[in-house]
Formats: C-alpha cells, structure tokens, sequence
C-alpha cells in the first residue's frame, strides 16, 4: 500500500490533470454555454497552469521509479515537464485573443490542450515503451480534435484527415517497431534494453532489437517532420488556426527531442564513446543523413513560399535537422549545443508567433482574422514601427545573425561539429544557414523597403506582452548576460547524465 501511495504522491501533476480533465467534462454538460465560451473560464486556464507548474517543481529531483519502472520521476523529467508547462502558458498567452476571434474559443478547447498536455507529461515520465505509447496516443487524440476544431472549414478539415492518417501510419510504424524490439530483446523497459544489448552476445538479439528500434526512430522522426517523414507539415499546418500552428510546431517536438536525448543517453553513454556495439552503429550515421537533408530541405523549400504558415514549416523542419544532428553526435558538446538551440528555437519562436496572432486585417478586407501571407506584412514599419522593430529583431535572430541568441546557437552548434572532426558537415550546415538567412532577411525588407498594401490592426492585450517581452528578452540580452541560460543548460545535461 505504501508503495502504491508513493508511486500516486509521485505522479501527482497527471493525477491532477486527469482530475481537471474530469471536471472540465462535467462542466461541459452541465455548464451553460454563454459560461463554457466565456472569457472567465479562458483566464481560469492561467491559474490552472500556474497550479499544475508549482506540482511539477513540488516532484522529488530524485530518481524514483514508480508503477513497477513503467515510469521514472527524476530531476531531467522534471526540468523537461516545467519547461512544457511553461512554453503552453505563453503559447495559450498569445493565443487567447486570437481562439477568441476565431470563435473557437470553449470548454472543449480546454479539455483537449489539457489533454494533450496529459499525454506529453506521461511521455516525458515513461520509462518503457508501453507507457510511452499510451502518453503518445493519448497526446495524438488531443492533437487530432484541436487541428479539426474549426469544423466549419474545408481546409483545416482536409488537414486534420491528412494530419489523422498519417499519425496512425506513424502509431503503427511504433507498434511494429515495439513488437520487434520486444521478440528480440524480451523487454520494453528502457533500462533493461540498455542492459541486454550490452550483455546479450547473441547476433539476433543486437540486430532484431535495432530493426525495432528503427521504426521507433522513424516514428519520432515524423513526429519531428524530419525527411524523409516531413510533407506532412506544410499542407497540415496552412489548413489550421495560426495559434494551433503555434501549438504543434512548438510543444510536442520539444517532448519528442527530449526523449530522444534521454534514449541517445542510454543507449550510447557518452562514456563509452566510440561504441562497442556494432548494431547500434547503424543509428549514428542515418540520423546525421536525416538531419542534413532535413536543413537542405527545409532551407530551399521555405524559399518559395509566400504562406506564413508553409514557411514556418518549412523553417521547422531544418530546425529540427539542426537539434537533432546536435545530439546523434553522441558527446557532451554536442548535445550541450543541441539543448541551447533548442532553447533558443522556443525563446524566438514563442515570440515570432506572439507577433504574428496580434496582426489582423483591417475592418472591410476582403479577408478575415489573423495575416495569411508573407506579403501582408509589406510596409508594416511605416503604420506600426513598434510591432517590425520586434518581427525584425527575431527575425535577424532567426538568420543566425550576431549578437542575438540564434547567432549563438548556431554557432555553439558548429563548434562542437569542428570538435568532434566533422568539418565537412560544419561547412555544410554553415553555407546552409548563410542561404537561409536571406529569407528570414526578406521579411525585414518586406516590413521596412517595400509600400503598404494592406494597413493592419495590430491586437494587443495584455496577455500579449509577456510571451513577448520574455522572448525578447531571450533573444536581445543572450549576449549581454548569458550565465542564467548557461547555467540551465548545464544543470539539464548533468540531470540527463546522472538519471
């Protein structure tokens, strides 16, 4: 009993969701409907993410496994649950005017974000592929209902059954990927695969193990659009609501990645670097060959896209490359690198998108609601200085150009490719980023060299400005006063290691 007690106490932030979600439900038959799209349960949201977030930094930092090791509850699960928490309160914040307009704003919205919030923690806190499957599904079904939540839409209709059925193709590659791991090794925990590929001299073990973990991989790699799972994002995220772009570009790669740096952890201790096992080689290099088409990729095709939505798409998807060919090179730099970018990739985009849910076209356009187009934002510093000031800012961060964050990260990233004797990759992915720094620079001529065309509304409550001034406050002052980033970088990789 006392276990069982122990093993609740520990999962408390899920308990408390899954409690919420209940309620939520409740209230969803019973309430009346001018309360359920009021805008008193919207700003109720915010004090109950501020509640699960004091639960989650309420966790034991030490390790504990609970449910008999289908879950561990550590320092790097809880790091990574508070900084998940803490991008979907600024992702809600800058949201909530925008859902408002949108009339999509309601009680079922906040059972599914909840939902898929649910999902991501009991994802970050698996410690078996069993349990990890039930957090993604559970976080697919959320993800499936807010992308086709606008139903009266064809467009984002058509997104959600592209998004739907190639997520079960994704679940289903896992299940294979899950099954074959299981025959071959006996196990899905992640400690006793770890344990097994090393013991195990059996040549079937090594190899029916690492096919099964090859389609898990390919799993996470759609999940994270990285070539060659990635036409999905574009036609997907054009179909759906800017604020639920903001969403799914943001939050479930960011869960996806760190699961993949605590299996990269496992399975390839840095320690033991260059591995001993020659099954295992086979992952290194076809994630770098991933990662590298995945930037290729997303820079020449965010070229020619003029739809807000398909450009950051595509930018997402050689983000993404860059984050992940950071940690497949398997040694403390370069997965110090990794998580920087990745922090940086959160801090800008978290800012970029504040930006663009505060731009509507005026009263009387032709079109309706938040800007669609690249182009709609021509002329913006001759109406509204203060909003470009703030676009050009991330968008020059965006570009890798100094003294910004993104000039930082980037070049953190390549260093640690010079280090490990990659300098052919560092080349590589240093001409790419000079290429893709000419589109984010399009933007900047757009907003300050080109004449108005349609003179926006700029929309700015209050909720507003805090995603923004901690986005610009990431990005700008990076360079003046780096330790508190440094310090919580440092302190997630000696959690990572550690645990």
């Amino acid at each position: 009993m006392g276990n069982v007690l122990t093993d609740i106490v520990c999962f408390i932030p899920e308990v408390a969701l899954g409690t919420l979600i209940l309620i939520f439900l409740t209230g969803a038959v019973f309430l009346k409907k001018e309360i359920q799209e009021g805008v008193l349960l919207g700003k109720l949201m915010f004090g109950i993410f501020a509640g699960i977030g004091g639960l989650v930094i309420l966790q034991s930092l030490h390790p504990l496994y609970i449910f008999n090791d289908l879950f561990v509850s550590n320092t790097y699960t809880t790091c990574i649950k508070f900084l998940v928490l803490s991008i979907t309160i600024c992702v809600y914040a800058f949201s909530f005017s925008s859902l408002k307009i949108e009339k999509i704003l309601g009680i079922e919205l906040y059972i599914f974000v909840l939902m898929a919030l649910l999902g991501m923690f009991v994802m970050i806190g698996a410690y078996d592929f069993m349990s990890f499957y039930l957090g993604m599904e559970l976080q697919n079904s959320a993800l499936y209902i807010l992308i086709a939540f606008k139903k009266e839409s064809l467009k984002n209709n058509e997104a959600a059954v592209k998004y739907f059925i190639l997520g079960v193709v994704a679940s289903g590659i896992f299940l294979f990927g899950a099954s074959l791991l299981y025959g071959a090794v006996g196990s899905l925990n992640f400690q006793n695969i770890c344990n097994i590929f090393v013991s195990s001299h059996v040549s079937y073990v090594r190899w029916g193990g690492c096919i099964g973990l090859l389609f898990i991989i390919a799993s996470f790699l759609f999940k994270l659009a990285l070539v060659p799972f990635h036409m999905w994002a574009p036609d997907v995220y054009e179909g759906i609501p800017l604020p639920i772009v903001g969403f799914l570009a943001l939050i479930p790669k960011m869960v996806i990645l760190s699961i993949i740096l605590h299996l990269w952890i496992l399975l390839f201790p840095i320690k033991t670097i260059p591995m001993e096992l020659d099954a295992l080689k086979i992952f290194p290099p076809l994630l770098k060959v991933a990662s590298l088409l995945s930037i290729l990729v997303g820079t020449f095709g965010a070229f020619g896209q003029l739809n807000i939505k398909r450009f950051i798409a595509y930018s997402g998807i050689s983000h993404m490359g860059f984050i992940v060919l950071g940690i497949v090179l398997g040694n403390y730099n370069g997965m110090y690198a990794a998580i920087i970018y990745l922090l940086s990739y959160l801090i800008m985009g978290v800012g970029f998108f504040s930006c663009l849910c505060a731009l509507r076209y005026p009263q009387g356009f032709s079109r309706l609601g938040i800007i669609k187009d690249l182009s709609d934002l021509k002329g913006l510093s001759k109406t509204h200085p203060s909003m470009s000031f703030m676009i050009a800012l991330l968008m020059i961060s965006f570009a890798g150009l100094p003294p910004f964050i993104g000039f930082f990260s980037k070049l953190y990233l390549l260093l640690s490719f010079i280090e490990s004797g990659f300098i052919g990759v560092a080349i590589f992915v240093g001409l790419l980023s000079i290429i893709a720094a000419v589109y984010y620079l399009r933007i900047i001529k757009y907003l300050y060299f080109d004449e108005t065309e349609v003179f926006l509304d700029v929309v700015c409550p209050f909720s507003f400005f805090v995603p923004v001034l901690i986005s610009l406050a990431g990005t700008v002052f990076f360079f003046l006063y780096s330790k508190p980033l440094f310090w919580c970088v440092s302190f997630v990789m000696k959690a990572l290691l550690e645990n």
